[in-house]
């Protein structure tokens, strides 16, 4: 949730200390920064959870909607 400004004065940080790197960002700070930097990587992010925690998650949830 980053301003536009803050994302200007970390590029010319960034830009001053590693003048040829190649900036690679999420897709959501994408939508901002290529304004700023048309030639930024994007990577996506996915989310794989594990069973157990549907099963804790279920539990949490049924215990908030019937309390005691």
């Amino acid at each position: 949730h980053a301003d536009l400004a803050d994302y200007e004065k970390v590029l010319k940080q960034l830009k001053n200390r590693y003048p040829n790197a190649t900036l690679v960002c999420t897709e959501k700070d994408a939508v901002k920064l290529w304004t700023l930097q048309p030639q930024a990587l994007t990577v996506t992010l996915e989310l794989s959870l594990p069973n157990a925690f549907w099963v804790e998650f279920e539990k949490a949830l049924k215990s908030l909607l019937n309390p005691l």
